[in-house]
């Protein structure tokens, strides 16, 4: 499958600067997969199509954008992204690093693997026990699945 990444923050490329994708990555204390960095480095702030993903029972939504490492739009800024959940109590172990169209936020979980980290959402509206549903093993996977 092919995926197209279509500007949405910005009209125009904004390739990214990896030490600024590597700042991030000390100050977490994490390595991102590495599909995901080359994924970022050419279209971070970039929404795809297909954008449909499935997760949990029978649940659909849309990967609206990538977050970004640039200073503005703080909004979509993968820092402050991460910083608003964790005041809202994002488990430890799990950095976002895209949303939903619902303010819902995609995630890495690195519960369980310091290297190969799952992708989750995280509901902000369920139950504290419901709140992370898992929808791929992995970055790529998580992609191949979007329809």
């Amino acid at each position: 499958m092919s995926i197209i990444w279509d500007y949405y923050l910005w009209s125009h490329d904004m390739p990214l600067d990896m030490a600024k994708l590597e700042a991030v990555e000390h100050a977490w204390g994490i390595q991102f997969p590495q599909d995901y960095k080359d994924c970022v480095a050419v279209h971070q702030g970039k929404t795809p199509t297909p954008d449909e993903f499935s997760f949990g029972d029978g649940y659909a939504t849309v990967f609206n954008h990538l977050y970004h490492f640039e200073q503005h739009p703080g909004d979509s800024n993968i820092v402050e992204s991460q910083r608003s959940l964790q005041m809202g109590e994002l488990p430890a172990n799990v950095y976002v690093f895209a949303c939903d169209p619902a303010g819902n936020s995609i995630c890495f979980d690195y519960r369980e693997s310091d290297s190969q980290p799952n992708v989750v959402i995280w509901n902000h509206d369920a139950e504290p026990e419901v709140e992370l549903v898992h929808v791929a093993d992995s970055f790529t996977a998580f992609l191949e699945q979007l329809c």
